[in-house]
């Protein structure tokens, strides 16, 4: 209902990457995913029919073959989504290479060429028999290994051939497992990436200069004959010589000079003195949480300098937590249950009433809702 009136949003996806015992039309009410996505896609399209449904697939297909979470779609051919409105089902699988996880098809010997028949078998046969449109809803990689590169290039050359839809994970940097189409400070541009998905964007339009026409030449008149009159001779025309049009030179035009930039000083570092006891902290920090799994979780913090400072740390509790998987903007550590984090580059030292958002990606068995943050301007 909240999206109900806004154009922008056209589908909603049901629910994402459904694995471990999420079963595809097996008729048991707590696992079927099929049965689940026909009653949610049904309630989404009771409240607004426009929408498209978007459907991912299982990670264990009924052949007994596993695939990626929600990358498996191969029962859709017997058992279809249908819902109370036509035409507004996409099906969306997701696809990942060798560093998100080893399955076991990276080492077959074939690979490469091996995967263009398992995409058709788990998903692609939906676009190739025009069964369903398809979304491939999720792929990306940090591109740093020589299999990577090669799984990339044949899925962009397999999206190529089937015109499928995409989208692509992800642009922003903070994905542990693949980063982004920016680097960590989310301006540099990732152009390996953009350079082998290049057969697979849609070039920028470029203006078409106008053309000028061309002007229609004007015909010149016919002479009409004139009686001869009695020859009086005339006197002979003296060539009177045109004067040679004296080319008047134009003003050289005077290059105003552009006022010299008057360079900013550089900003002397200047040891942040400790606030009066009852005063406002130098430094303040909010947790916004991203996204939590059994696994694991994603969190963001936005970092407030009240005065200019050289760095900042924050750290609080996190039971569960095992490891630090991924960090951008600080550094981070984990001892025992607490974590601890350090600003560094891009968001380390903070200017007088400065803001930057940063994050991290952690292995835990449980996220922290709202833990006490403790933060210190170093």
């Amino acid at each position: 209902g909240r999206y109900k009136d806004d154009p922008t949003v056209i589908g909603v996806d049901l629910h994402n990457e459904p694995h471990g015992p999420a079963c595809w039309n097996c008729g048991d009410p707590a696992r079927d995913w099929r049965a689940a996505a026909t009653r949610a896609g049904n309630a989404v399209l009771a409240v607004n029919p426009r929408l498209l449904i978007i459907v991912e697939g299982v990670e264990q297909q009924n052949d007994g073959t596993s695939t990626w979470w929600g990358g498996g779609l191969k029962d859709v051919r017997s058992a279809p989504v249908t819902l109370s409105v036509k035409n507004r089902v996409v099906y969306s699988p997701h696809d990942y290479p060798v560093s998100v996880y080893a399955q076991k098809w990276f080492s077959d010997p074939r690979y490469p060429a091996n995967l263009a028949a398992l995409w058709d078998a788990n998903w692609g046969y939906l676009a190739k028999e025009n069964i369903a449109p398809v979304l491939l809803g999720e792929f990306g990689t940090k591109l740093e290994t020589a299999s990577d590169r090669a799984w990339l290039a044949a899925l962009v050359d397999y999206i190529a051939q089937r015109k499928i839809s995409y989208a692509y994970w992800s642009f922003n940097p903070n994905s542990g497992d693949t980063g982004g189409l920016v680097a960590d400070d989310w301006r540099t541009l990732q152009t390996a990436k953009l350079t082998a998905l290049k057969p697979i964007l849609t070039p920028v339009p470029q203006p078409t200069p106008p053309v000028t026409p061309k002007p229609t030449a004007t015909p010149k008149p016919t002479a009409t004959a004139t009686p001869t009159a009695t020859a009086t001779p005339k006197p002979t025309a003296t060539a009177t010589p045109k004067p040679t049009a004296t080319a008047t030179p134009k003003p050289t035009a005077t290059a105003t000079p552009k006022p010299t930039a008057t360079p900013k000083p550089t900003a002397t570092a200047t040891p942040t003195p400790k606030p009066p006891a009852g005063s406002a902290p130098a430094v303040t920090a909010t947790w916004i949480p991203q996204s939590a799994w059994g696994e694991g979780y994603v969190s963001e913090l936005t970092v407030t300098a009240a005065n200019a400072v050289a760095g900042w740390t924050v750290s609080w509790e996190s039971p569960g937590a095992t490891a630090v998987t991924n960090a951008w903007g600080m550094t981070c550590a984990l001892r025992s249950s607490t974590v601890t984090c350090r600003g560094e580059g891009w968001a380390g030292a903070l200017a007088s009433g400065q803001t930057v958002r940063v994050g991290l990606q952690m292995a835990a068995t449980a996220a922290p809702a709202a833990p006490r943050l403790s933060v210190t301007a170093n």
